[in-house]
């Protein structure tokens, strides 16, 4: 159960799927690492002084998977997409490790990572990363980018420590889940105690609190990077998907906006792009 199976976005929308470098995300398929069991670097994250790849301690004692590579300040703070591990950054990480510290990492309930138990609120996924970046030395400041729902984390975190953001990138962040519009079977899917819920998050809560939450995070560089379903959308989610998405211009005046068509997985379908992209929010926190 991930965002792009809302049906509002389609089914078609598949992340995880039909990339050879990456796992995915879902703990039933087939070589995806079990709970406990540290996935190897990629092949394109080089061994070095600078790399760092363990399980850390959060709340309650569970542990996370962290990859982290790279040297350099910001450091960028990868946070994939709902139900879904680091490996979905696998073709955009190494190229940002070359140029500053990069982590990603497993939330609790996917990938290696333990999995979770309770409701998971906003306060819990911030006190997980809000840990692992302290067990990691991991300090700051940094640049959070975030896609798919993995956005609405980035954007939560920032609300709680603005001072020690510099820079965001928000990939294929949508509006938050409008209950009120979802068929009742996928609110049911969504619900943090659903067999489906694999990270026993409260979608809808944490996405609304979120995005009504929106507030100047500070004058700092932030990229949206949105889908343009033309007309090929199936829902009005879709249709609108472009104009939703700059709700975020919110966090920061120097907020911009990058249109692709390539669909909702844009880290897997875009990678350079992605890139590119990160690595100009950087360069702006580095020449203030």
């Amino acid at each position: 159960m991930t965002r792009h199976l809302r049906k509002w976005l389609g089914h078609a929308l598949v992340l995880g799927l039909g990339l050879p470098l990456v796992l995915t995300a879902c703990s039933d398929s087939a070589g995806a690492p079990r709970a406990g069991q540290p996935p190897s670097p990629s092949a394109s994250v080089q061994p070095s002084a600078d790399l760092f790849t363990d399980f850390v301690a959060v709340a309650g004692g569970r542990n996370v998977y962290v990859q982290c590579a790279g040297s350099g300040s910001p450091t960028i703070i990868l946070e994939s997409g709902d139900e879904t591990d680091h490996t979905q950054w696998g073709q955009v990480a190494p190229s940002l490790a070359e140029r500053t510290r990069t982590c990603s990492y497993d939330r609790l309930g996917i990938g290696a990572s333990d999995k979770p138990t309770g409701c998971r609120q906003l306060k819990n996924l911030n006190g997980d990363l809000e840990a692992l970046l302290r067990a990691t030395g991991e300090d700051g400041p940094y640049v959070l980018a975030g896609t798919s729902g993995g956005g609405y984390l980035m954007a939560g975190f920032a609300y709680a420590h603005p001072q020690d953001v510099k820079g965001m990138a928000f990939v294929e962040t949508p509006h938050a889940i409008i209950a009120k519009e979802a068929p009742p079977e996928l609110l049911q899917e969504l619900k943090c105690d659903s067999p489906m819920n694999e990270e026993r998050r409260d979608y809808v809560t944490v996405e609304n609190e979120v995005w009504a939450n929106r507030e100047r995070i500070g004058d700092i560089p932030l990229v949206v990077i949105s889908n343009d379903y033309r007309a090929d959308y199936e829902n009005e989610e879709q249709r609108t998907n472009v104009e939703d998405q700059k709700g975020w211009f919110k966090l920061s005046p120097q907020a911009r906006q990058v249109v692709v068509t390539s669909g909702h997985n844009v880290p897997e379908n875009e990678p350079a792009l992605v890139i590119k992209e990160i690595l100009q929010v950087l360069d702006a926190t580095q020449q203030r």
